[in-house]
């Protein structure tokens, strides 16, 4: 089988006020999978006194906002009533199913801001369910050489996690601040992606880095 390789340029927009460089949905990708979207958030220092990330109320329906927080922390709030502070290592999972309104917004003292926020597309047969929120401050997490490895959501080898979802979806995190090889076995069913966050990412001989 000849593996299929595509390279996408992430273009930068400003959401609440904050930088956000968004990877999909591009001409050349809608989607990766499951997942319609990947933003990535910051990394953004704030001024002290300066107005942080301020997300107004929006709706959103048929899919899954998914943050997984890096640094800093963003407060939820949801027409549910749901109010939700997450924090770095933690992920915030709302399945808007027939439709919820909800804000983001900076939380008081903390200047430091990076996060990435997905997006996933529900399956037809699930894009009226009941709205929810789900909050994870608990997650797969084991080391492999100098790699730490967080699951986020799926299965990986004997792991899984508990975030919810509707179709076969995989969402893991590579941490390696000194630096580190590893090999990942991977699915051929599956579209893969490398969304990298911070420093740089050498796969088949290819250097990747954050825009």
């Amino acid at each position: 089988m000849t593996q299929q390789w595509q390279r996408i340029a992430s273009r930068l927009t400003d959401v609440g006020g904050i930088p956000v460089a968004r990877a999909i949905p591009v001409k050349e990708r809608r989607t990766i999978g499951p997942w319609c979207f990947l933003d990535h958030i910051g990394p953004t220092r704030f001024a002290p006194g300066a107005p942080g990330m301020d997300v107004g109320p929006h709706p959103h329906i048929a899919l899954q906002t998914f943050t997984w927080m890096l640094e800093g922390e963003i407060l939820h709030r949801d027409s549910l009533g749901s109010k939700q502070v997450i924090r770095p290592g933690q992920v915030n999972l709302m399945t808007a199913g027939r439709g919820i309104a909800h804000t983001e917004e900076s939380v008081p003292n903390q200047p430091d801001l990076h996060a990435a926020q997905l997006w996933i597309a529900l399956p037809e047969v699930d894009q009226h369910t009941p709205p929810r929120f789900d909050h994870y401050p608990t997650l797969p997490r084991w080391q492999q050489g100098e790699i730490t490895l967080t699951l986020l959501i799926g299965e990986h080898g004997s792991q899984r996690a508990p975030t919810l979802h509707f179709s076969p979806i995989l969402g893991l995190d590579l941490h390696a601040p000194e630096g580190g090889e590893i090999t990942l076995p991977l699915d051929l069913a599956f579209e893969h992606g490398l969304f990298p966050l911070a420093g740089e990412t050498i796969i088949a001989g290819e250097a990747l880095a954050p825009e």
